[in-house]
């Protein structure tokens, strides 16, 4: 298998971990403006999602699977671009 092709089918999961890893620190972490700002547009979102361990889990969890779901659609998106871009025209002599 050729390693950029393996990289490629990494990114979902990596996008979907770094999106949980954040909505699990800004629910867990001290109230504050940003995270309070966060929380309210977020919690209309992810239901269960709120200043507590226990949402910030559920929220985590949730915020994986709608970025997993967002990250597999950027790599299909990406890969149906990129393959209308990279063909090259024939040179005319």
């Amino acid at each position: 298998m050729d390693k950029s092709k393996s990289t490629f089918k990494c990114f979902p999961f990596f996008f979907a971990s770094l999106w949980s890893l954040i909505l699990l620190f800004a629910g867990i972490c001290k109230e504050s403006i940003v995270t309070s700002f966060l929380l309210k547009a977020l919690s209309s979102i992810y239901i269960g999602y709120e200043h507590s361990l226990q949402g910030a889990i559920v929220g985590s969890l949730l915020g994986f699977i709608d970025a997993l779901i967002g990250g597999f659609l950027c790599l299909f998106f990406f890969k149906v671009i990129s393959k209308k871009n990279l063909t090259t025209p024939k040179s005319v002599d």
